[in-house]
């Protein structure tokens, strides 16, 4: 009998009563996965079985009960893998009853019982996702809803299998939109649109739905599949952001001043109706793309020279244009763009005739009011972005936002940014920040802007180095600076020519011309060449001179060297000039070398694991006047297990914090506060305990505010639109420096 085991296609065994292998056939150590070298009789087949079922429990049961026994085993093969057998046993007797072998044969059952747990898993993902799925048969009855569908539509599955979707109708769609719909379906199309439903409540709300026929294996329709994701709180949010745009917009459009926006070149981006009535321009004609300088006539404003002194100062004040009898006052600014093209916002106010006294007696105190509005919009559309960041965040963390979705939502957020920025063209900007950066990107972004800004019949060149090298400075600066280099080398060419951008990393002794107690070793070099007219050598030693210009008149102000000087100095750096008249000019630039920046990796910080070090929850005073913003915030902080005593006003929070200052671990407060300044606040807070440890947010921050906020002590400060992850970390960073 036990030959007769061994000889059968299917893994066969005969053991002894304590379940070691007396002989095996070769298709059980194929299954089980035993080495040909092992001897199969020195193991024991309990050692191959796993959980309730293992050891010596089931060979006393097949020695106790039935001598056939039919036992389905969870087993592991000689590599520790998984699988599962049904096993057939005997156990075999002599004449006079008694047991002395076990013989068997095991049947593999792994790949039947993995595909049986892939469909549960599948079931089980289809009844637990976080979109709603409705299937229907061939007449659009509903045959499945999962619970996402019930939890969002609020009907239970019982009341509405059975019925057409149709019952989920809100009548804000015709007819032409269910016709579209049945028609790509009919057609065997997938059709994907967003529904504007009603819930069982009554309530709207919006799903971005794909619905496509399910068809059997001859290819015909069966059924339909609806996959539906709810999108209401992003369909609210998209329309905060177009009320806000509006907003702005109307500001843009009813300011009494004109104003444009232009590139490098003179080319419009932007214009407004006050702009257009100024000087008699079609308010129904789009200017967009079209020349400045072919629309206003340069003896009443030459925006060419406007925008070479842009570039070089970044900003023009007050500058009075006349052409009696009429006069200009001129306001322009270079704006910070993430794109490589620079732009530059210029405001025109018709100041003539009477008007000019009064406006001359009343300038300081309308440019501080436009300054106040600027800083007031900015405030209020930051505090807005700000509500539908932290809303985004909540969406995010609770995985009810697709991430393309949430992208396009950041995205507006930040562009909503950047219109704030625009407005405050007539505010100071902020103080530069220096910063280390790569040599290689810093050339390759230069050489976008130069591309953009020279004549065609001009071809600039440039030498990367071979691998990072890094300086450091205000980028922005550095990139004005060697535009302006480059620009000058262009106009030195009028009839066409090259202009050459070359690295130097390791300076030779004849091209050093730095200060003498530095090294060059300390310094990277950049070299510009033209092919130009060249500079006299009597002028030389003047081109650094304010005012001075080798320029024709009307061609050049005689401030872009200069400034280019005291750039350089700013960063320690050198200038040096070397040209041959008629036969071009080099400029070498030195400038510091830096080592490469550190970039620390900053994670979502949702549970601050990093103060462990405190000894209690950390309880958190947060002061915001903006309601939706603070109700955002508190709830975001608590879900990251603060503590958080929240204020809309700096009165009633100083007057709660005097009972008791050591209950509060941080002090998170707002600067524009309806009562108290956040300034005010921060002042009190330190003179009742002048070790509280402090996070001051704000929607704008003037230079002056800035300097306030360092004489106070205050270096850490977060700038609304912020991010919550980077929010929730300035708290964490704070409170760990307090526990250090």
């Amino acid at each position: 009998m036990a030959n007769g085991y061994l000889q059968i296609p299917i893994p066969s065994f005969r053991l002894d009563l304590t379940g070691k292998i007396i002989e095996a056939n070769e298709n059980f150590r194929k299954v089980m996965s035993i080495p040909e070298s092992t001897d199969i009789t020195e193991l024991s087949i309990t050692q191959f079985i796993r959980g309730k079922s293992s050891g010596q429990n089931w060979i006393a049961r097949l020695l106790t009960e039935s001598p056939a026994r039919i036992t389905e085993l969870h087993c592991s093969n000689w590599n520790d893998v998984d699988i599962w057998v049904e096993s057939f046993t005997h156990v075999e007797k002599n004449e006079s009853g008694k047991a002395f072998a076990i013989s068997g044969v095991w049947i593999d059952l792994t790949s039947k019982k993995l595909a049986s747990q892939e469909t549960r898993r599948l079931l089980e993902v289809i009844k637990q996702a976080p979109i709603g799925l409705v299937l229907t048969d061939i007449d659009g009855q509903i045959y499945y809803v999962n619970q996402h569908f019930c939890k969002v539509s609020g009907y239970s599955s019982h009341e509405v299998i059975g019925k057409s979707p149709s019952f989920l109708k809100s009548g804000m769609h015709d007819d032409e939109f269910y016709e579209d719909l049945w028609g790509h379906l009919k057609a065997g199309k997938i059709w994907n649109g967003i529904f504007i439903n009603k819930r069982k409540d009554g309530s709207i709300f919006y799903e971005d739905a794909t619905v496509f026929p399910l068809v059997d294996n001859n290819n015909k329709p069966v059924g339909y599949t609806a996959i539906k994701l709810d999108i209401s709180e992003q369909y609210k949010i998209q329309q905060e952001l177009l009320r806000a745009g509006h907003t702005l917009n109307s500001v843009f459009t009813n300011i009494q001043e004109g104003i444009v926006r232009l590139s490098l070149n003179g080319t419009i981006d932007m214009i407004n109706p006050a702009f257009c009535r100024e000087f008699n321009l079609d308010l129904n004609h789009d200017y967009i793309g079209e020349k400045i300088a072919e629309l206003v006539p340069q003896r009443l404003i030459n925006f060419e020279k406007l925008i070479d002194q842009l570039a070089i100062d970044e900003e023009i004040y007050h500058l009075v244009v006349e052409d009696h009898p009429v006069y200009y006052r001129i306001n322009g600014k270079l704006l910070k763009q993430e794109e490589q093209n620079p732009l530059f916002i210029i405001s025109i106010d018709n100041i003539s005739e009477e008007k000019i006294l009064e406006r001359q007696l009343i300038e300081t105190q309308k440019t501080e009011a436009l300054g106040d509005i600027a800083e007031g919009i900015t405030h209020d559309f930051n505090n807005v972005l700000s509500n539908i960041s932290a809303s985004l965040y909540k969406l995010e963390n609770e995985n009810h936002i697709p991430e393309d979705i949430a992208k396009i939502i950041d995205s507006s957020v930040k562009r909503g940014k950047n219109v704030t920025e625009r407005l405050l063209t007539f505010v100071k900007p902020m103080k530069p920040v220096i910063k280390s950066f790569d040599v290689i990107n810093f050339i390759q972004e230069l050489s976008y802007l130069v591309d953009h800004s020279l004549a065609k019949n001009i071809h600039f060149r440039y030498v990367l180095p071979e691998s990072s090298r890094f300086i450091s400075g205000d980028k922005k600066q550095l990139n004005l600076l060697f535009l302006n280099l480059i620009l000058n080398s262009a106009d030195a060419m009028p009839n066409g020519g090259i202009a050459d951008l070359e690295f130097v990393e390791n300076i030779p002794d004849h091209l050093y011309f730095g200060p003498k107690d530095k090294e060059q070793s300390d310094f990277h070099l950049f070299i510009i060449k033209d092919t130009g007219t060249g500079i006299a050598k009597s002028d030389l030693e003047k081109v650094f001179n304010p005012f001075f210009s080798t320029k024709p008149k009307g061609k050049g102000t005689g401030l872009g060297l200069n400034v280019v000087k005291k750039i350089l100095d700013i960063h320690n750096g050198w200038i040096h000039l070397d040209s041959h008249f008629g036969f071009g000019t080099e400029v070498y630039v030195g400038l510091e070398k830096a080592s490469e920046p550190t970039i620390e990796m900053r994670l979502p910080t949702r549970d601050p694991a990093t103060l462990k070090d405190m000894t209690h929850k950390p309880r958190l005073m947060l002061i915001e006047d903006e309601e939706d913003l603070r109700i955002l915030l508190e709830s975001i902080l608590q879900q990251a297990d603060f503590l958080v005593d929240s204020f809309d006003d700096g009165r009633s929070a100083l007057k709660a914090y005097e009972k008791d200052p050591q209950q509060f671990d941080l002090v998170i407060t707002d600067l524009g506060l309806p009562d108290f300044k956040g300034t005010t606040v921060v002042k009190k807070i330190y003179e009742i305990r002048p070790e509280q440890k402090l996070l001051v947010m704000t929607g704008y921050l003037s230079n002056e505010m800035f300097d306030s906020l360092k004489e106070l002590g205050i270096n850490d400060f977060m700038r609304k639109p912020f991010s919550i992850s980077d929010f929730i970390q300035a708290i964490t960073d704070v409170l760990v420096g307090a526990v250090k």
